[in-house]
Parts: structure tokens; C-alpha cells; sequence
């Protein structure tokens, strides 16, 4: 059975059980007992049943209308080619046999003399299509960038919502590059956004293989500030209910997943602070905004200080959301800035 067969089988069910929902709860509202349903108008009864289902189904519409104007938004670069670019296919076997699907972006041979690579982590509701801009961007700056999608994402089997997965995808496809590196002084760094932020930096900071990390709009603890946003607004709880992407992790996964623990964690390595310090200065940037209302500005600030990040190694951005959209350039100047530092 096709995977959209899949979705749409699990959106007709869902919306029925949704719809009866509604019904019931009508029915105790209205102090109506099954046995007086007999009794009540057929022409009553069905208005009902109607209204509850044309609620759930207007609701469900929002959702689809408003997340294909975003997409839309959002992908306005992907169709920019650059002459000078080459993308190529790239699969990766990982070690339970499955094979991971990414592509190479590197400028042709002609025009590059690029020694190092720089590996992108997206965000939960991304994909390669969404974030070819970044990617396009890097590569122009002098880099091969490598993009893959999550588990559950494109080609690649398994559930988005398998964030232990991504980290360990991350550090077999960090093995992989070190083993087949584009060049002999190859340097790999690493970039991500929200999941993505997460992702680089539970999977590359404490890595001596990766030069540099650079996140930004990630989350410090997720069960005790992303979570439960998700589950208290009715809204978000039926958009990630209906695709399937509900997720309560246990504490012991949650601190896995989390990169305020990951900083803790990593810090006990560290014969005194101030190496542990010295450490994420040199490897560690983090950027946020304001304005941005999912993940919002305590995250950061958790974040910095778990990891003692000296405000060299940080910027806050007064506007942008969450996608810190039209601050990309901005962005993508602290990035290339800090890829080049020392």
C-alpha cells in the first residue's frame, strides 16, 4: 500500500472518529441519553451530525490551506540553478542495513578548489527541497554541503519523530565522509535549524572530527518547553495528531534529545570548566530570535548557559520568526564568519 494511500485511509478514519466525537460530546452537552436518541427528529439528528463533521472538516481545510501557502513561501528559491553547480545523488549504507538517501552540492571543477564540507540538518517540517537555498548559498561560498533527509522523510524509511534515529544517522554519515572525504585536508562542519540545531549539536559537538557547529532556533529541554505547548493548543494537537507525528518521550529519552543535557553531559568530560569553556568557544555558535514563538527566547538562554557560550559565539536577532525568515543573509554571514575563524 502507497505511502499517500497510508495518509488518506489515516485522515478518513481519524476525521470519522473525530466527527463522532464531536456527536457524543453534543449528546452530553445537550443532556441527551442514547435513549432518547429514538425519540429526537431524524431531520434534528442529522443537522447535528452534519454540523459536527462540517466543523472538523472546515477546521482540517485550514490546515491544508494555510500549510500550502507556507510551503509556497518557503520554497520561492528552490527552482535558481547556478551554471557553475553540480548536485549529485549520494546514498549512504548505514549499519542496520538501511541506506540513506542525501545529495553532494559542489561547485564544478573548473571553479572550486574546496577543501571542506559542511553537512545541513533541517528542521521537523523541512526537507532537501525546502532548504536548497541554504544549500546553493554554502556551496557558493566555497564548500561541498551534503543535505539527507530524516528517517520517515523522502526516501529514506522509518518516523520523523525518531529523533535518537536522526543523531545516530548523523554521526554513521559523519563516519562515512571521514572515510571518503572530498579532499585530503578535508574539514567537516555542521549546520542545523530547530530539530536540525538539535540534531548537529548532540550528534558533532562532541566529535573531534567536526571542526565546527552552527545552530540556531533549537530547543534547550524538549518535554519542558516544546512539548507541552503542542499538547495544551488544540490546533497544533490535531495538525500533529493527523499526520501521525504525536510524541511524549520518557525522561531518560528526553535528555538524549535535548541539548541543555547534552551540554551537562559533555561538560563532565572536561578536566575544569574553563577547558570545557575554552572547547565550545572555538567549536559551538548559536543564534535565536526574538520573535520567535514556538521555540521561544528561554530556550536560547538555557542553552547559552549550559554551555558557558561567551556572547562572541551568539547573536540575537530583534526580528524573524522561528525560521528567522528574510534574516537569511544575515544568517548565512554569521556562519561563514564563524566557519572561518581561526
Amino acid at each position: 500500500m502507497g505511502k499517500k494511500v497510508q495518509i488518506y485511509l489515516f485522515v478518513r478514519v481519524a476525521s470519522s472518529c473525530v466527527g463522532i466525537g464531536i456527536i457524543i460530546a453534543n449528546f452530553v452537552l445537550w443532556d441527551v441519553s442514547p435513549e432518547e436518541i429514538e425519540s429526537l427528529a431524524p431531520g434534528a439528528f442529522f443537522l447535528a451530525v452534519g454540523l459536527g463533521f462540517q466543523s472538523f472538516l472546515f477546521t482540517y481545510l485550514g490546515f491544508l490551506i494555510a500549510q500550502a501557502v507556507s510551503s509556497r513561501y518557503l520554497n520561492r528559491w528552490k527552482d535558481v540553478e547556478i551554471k557553475e553547480m553540480e548536485i549529485h545523488e549520494r546514498i549512504i549504507p548505514m549499519e542496520d542495513g538501511r541506506q540513506l538517501h542525501g545529495k553532494i552540492w559542489k561547485r564544478d571543477e573548473s571553479s572550486s578548489n574546496t577543501t571542506d564540507m559542511v553537512i545541513i540538518c533541517y528542521g521537523f517540517n523541512d526537507n532537501q527541497e525546502k532548504i536548497s537555498h541554504f544549500a546553493r548559498a554554502i556551496t557558493l561560498a566555497g564548500y561541498v554541503v551534503f543535505t539527507w533527509d530524516y528517517r520517515g522523510v523522502g526516501k529514506n524509511d522509518g518516523r520523523i519523530t525518531d529523533f535518537l534515529g536522526h543523531i545516530q544517522d548523523m554521526k554513521e554519515i559523519m563516519h562515512y565522509w571521514v572515510e571518503h572525504p572530498v579532499s585530503q585536508q578535508q574539514r567537516l562542519f555542521a549546520c542545523g535549524w530547530s530539530l536540525g540545531g538539535m540534531v548537529a549539536i548532540n550528534a558533532c559537538l562532541g566529535d573531534e572530527r567536526v571542526s565546527k557547529v552552527f545552530a540556531w532556533s533549537t530547543w534547550s529541554d524538549l518535554r519542558k518547553r516544546v512539548l507541552w505547548k503542542i499538547y495544551v493548543n488544540p490546533l497544533a494537537f490535531f495538525r500533529y495528531l493527523f499526520k501521525g507525528q504525536l510524541m511524549m518521550p520518557g525522561k531518560q529519552r528526553n535528555a538524549l534529545i535535548s541539548p541543555f543535557h547534552h551540554f551537562h553531559e559533555l561538560q563532565d568530560r572536561f578536566a575544569s570548566d574553563g577547558e570545557f569553556r575554552e572547547f565550545v568557544s572555538r567549536k559551538l555558535f548559536l543564534c535565536h530570535s526574538k520573535k520567535d514563538r514556538f521555540i521561544s527566547m528561554k530556550n536560547f538562554q538555557e542553552n547559552v548557559e549550559a554551555s558557558h557560550l561567551k556572547p562572541s559565539n551568539y547573536h540575537i536577532f530583534e526580528k524573524g520568526n522561528h525560521m528567522l525568515v528574510k534574516q537569511e543573509a544575515m544568517l548565512l554571514g554569521f556562519m561563514i564568519g564563524f566557519f572561518r575563524r581561526w
